[in-house]
């Protein structure tokens, strides 16, 4: 009998992405990859895209989304369904994983003919809960990492077609991707791949193999589009599958049609290996880096990495709260659409898919939560459902974030604010609802474990994935150590994360700039801000030992416009120094030329985003962003001295390494009156159209 190779490709784009960027993957990976398999009818295989790149691919391509229904009324290609927008299907409401899976098998069905039954399960990130509601949706299998199966003590020599799994007496087949072959192809001679097929038949007795892995690895990683296309290495490797017949190309549908399930498993929550790396706290994620490093180089890492577990994707919203701002968000805006039964706008609900995408909610590899337009993206999502939904409260005091603590949320017609109590009484959101920005979308500047990655004589210190693959392509890991490296001058960590309005208390001599951590290292123990009260409309909190702060938070009913008022008291007299207001804005537009600081009266522009600024007796400025048409106006009760600079991280990425603006830090500073008990101040933020 021959072995049958299950093999799919997957293809995503962020929700949010830039058009130029999704024309190169269509024109140098998505449609070359159909092009050259619709030439062998008898390689069979799957195909999943996410439904909003399949749209956008509609839309701008329609030949490609020809290509690809002939291919499927040919029977050549099976098609699989995931959540529309590529949620992470766990982490987001039951009522929406349906909801999500059926507008993705609805557009299959009107744009290429079919519906699926067969799901791609993003970033393969599985709980057991998932059978039950994969099985309403009517989806017969899945496909899965064989870490997976491994890390539920079942033996590689046993990863071959699939199994079942159930859940409170549902079922679906799962198929174990098996890794050896994602790292074969396409960075090894075809050979390779056919020879490890047929080894594995006449080894272990196996029946089928799975390779689904990433589209884009067949035309935008770095040298594969050279390799897949300028040498031919798909065609290739089409022809010699197609042409041994001990090989037998075929559908996941098509073996499960003639073949019976391997037997029960049940898979633990889990992702792939690299995953629980990623998604442990910063420290954690050094400590596992550098065990599996040695196991590795003690060479026995495959025996061992089973029971390496680390962490869950779940982590991630504990490890970024701001991730964990949008997904309760989402949450949120879930259970009021869900309340409102019929009389919910399917707009609203269209506009909460969309905020539920997946990218920008965590961080690996891929820049993810680091790119500040896929955040924007996210929130501006999350504002246009809010804005189709019945107003909340002007005034609220709720746990939205789900941290024990409950936050301030102030609505108005034109703007919602959060005031984070337990960080302090400062401003951690501030959404513009008719353009749908979030200004308080920042991020701060924080250890990640991979910055103490770095290059040795031999190669990147690579582990895992890292060390996949040889040959003349690269894989989007290769260069991250030397990358790393030449960025490590650019590293700083705030104490504090970013926000609007935060009081800050300077002693003589302390320089009007961010609070970083000193030396440039981490800090072991970052300072908890106090903790804030909040009573009959005051928030209180402890400025400094000795000083008490009383802050209120306003929004104006009319017009777009934020009301900070401080005051600051002291057992005796105020000590001597400056009582400043911190806040960041994260401007859509970054540090781009599309945007500038401007001092009020002054039509000429102060410097633009990317630059440090800094100016005495000023009565506030104005932060301008042309690529959303917006101005924020900040205005002080009095004169101070007006420091901005930007706030840039180093996150690991595809090209190796990222140095993204992430938000404008401004800084209002005030001497301390001589021999005064008190201090008083004020500032309204205004956003106004440029």
């Amino acid at each position: 009998m021959p072995i049958h190779l299950l093999f799919g490709i997957h293809c995503h784009q962020p929700v949010g992405n830039f058009d130029s960027v999704l024309e190169r993957e269509v024109e140098r990976a998505y449609a070359p990859f159909l092009e050259v398999a619709e030439a062998y009818p008898d390689f069979h295989f799957a195909v999943h895209y996410s439904g909003w790149l399949l749209a956008w691919i509609a839309d701008h391509y329609p030949e490609v989304v020809d290509r690809l229904a002939r291919m499927v009324a040919r029977g050549q290609a099976e098609l699989m369904t995931g959540g529309f927008y590529e949620p992470i299907l766990s982490a987001i409401p039951r009522v929406d994983r349906a909801s999500q899976i059926e507008r993705h098998q609805a557009f299959l069905e009107s744009h290429l003919g079919a519906r699926a039954r067969g799901l791609w399960l993003t970033e393969r990130v599985w709980e057991p809960e998932l059978v039950s509601d994969l099985a309403r949706a009517k989806i017969d299998y899945v496909t899965v990492d064989d870490y997976h199966f491994q890390a539920a003590g079942f033996d590689r020599a046993q990863l071959t077609g699939c199994f079942l799994t159930e859940d409170a007496g549902s079922r679906v087949a799962v198929f174990p991707i098996d890794m050896t072959l994602r790292y074969l192809t396409p960075f090894h001679p075809p050979e390779a791949t056919v020879d490890y097929l047929l080894k594995a038949r006449e080894r272990w007795g196996w029946s089928a193999a799975t390779i689904a892995d990433d589209g884009e690895k067949y035309g935008t990683w770095p040298g594969t589009h050279a390799l897949a296309y300028g040498e031919r290495w798909l065609a290739r490797f089409l022809e010699q599958i197609i042409a041994c017949p001990e090989i037998r190309a075929s559908t996941f549908s098509e073996y499960r049609a003639a073949h019976e399930p391997q037997g029960l498993a049940y898979l633990p929550n889990t992702s792939y290996f690299e995953m629980g790396e990623w998604s442990l706290p910063a420290t954690q994620a050094v400590q596992m880096g550098h065990l599996v490093a040695e196991e590795e180089r003690r060479g026995r890492l495959d025996e061992i990495k089973p029971f390496l577990t680390g962490g869950i994707w779940k982590g991630f919203l504990v490890k970024y709260p701001e991730a964990n701002r949008m997904h309760k968000r989402a949450l949120a805006l879930s259970r009021r659409i869900e309340a409102l039964g019929p009389e919910a706008d399917d707009a609203a609900l269209v506009e909460l898919h969309a905020a539920q995408a997946n990218d920008a909610y965590w961080h690996g590899v891929f820049g993810g939560l680091y790119l500040p337009h896929l955040r924007h993206t996210v929130w501006r999502h999350l504002n246009r459902c809010e804005a189709l939904l019945p107003p909340l409260p002007p005034r609220e005091l709720r746990d939205e974030d789900a941290d024990g603590h409950a936050e301030l949320h102030l609505s108005s017609a034109t703007l919602h604010a959060t005031v984070d109590l337990a960080g302090g009484g400062a401003v951690s959101e501030l959404s513009d609802r008719t353009g749908g920005t979030n200004f308080g979308a920042t991020l701060p500047r924080r250890f990640e474990h991979y910055h103490l990655r770095t290059a040795t004589p031999e190669g990147e210190t690579a582990t895992g994935e890292d060390a996949e693959e040889g040959g003349s392509a690269q894989t989007i890991h290769d260069t991250a150590g030397s990358a790393i490296n030449g960025a490590r001058d650019k590293m700083v960590y705030d104490l504090l994360p970013p926000a609007i309005g935060r009081l800050v208390y300077l002693a003589p001599g302390e320089p009007v700039a961010p609070r970083v951590a000193p030396g440039g290292h981490p800090p072991v123990s970052p300072p908890a801000a106090t903790a804030a009260a909040y009573v009959d409309g005051r928030i209180t909190h402890l400025l400094s030992p000795g000083m008490a702060a009383v802050t209120t938070v306003d929004l104006d009913d009319d017009r777009p416009l934020l009301r900070l008022a401080h005051e600051v008291t002291a057992e005796g007299v105020l000590p001597p120094g400056r009582i400043a207001v911190e806040l960041c804005f994260a401007m859509p537009g970054c540090d781009s030329p599309a945007t500038h600081y401007a001092w009020p009266g002054d039509p000429t522009p102060a410097g633009g985003l990317g630059e440090s600024v800094e100016r005495d007796r000023m009565a506030g400025v104005d932060l301008v962003d042309t690529t959303i048409g917006r101005r924020l106006r900040i205005r002080l009760s009095d004169p101070a001295l007006v420091a901005l600079a930007p706030m840039r991280t180093v996150s690991q990425s595809e090209a190796g390494v990222d140095i993204c603006y992430q938000q404008s830090w401004v800084m209002a500073a005030w001497p301390v009156p001589w021999d005064a008990p008190s201090w008083r101040g004020a500032l309204t933020v205004e956003i106004d159209h440029v």
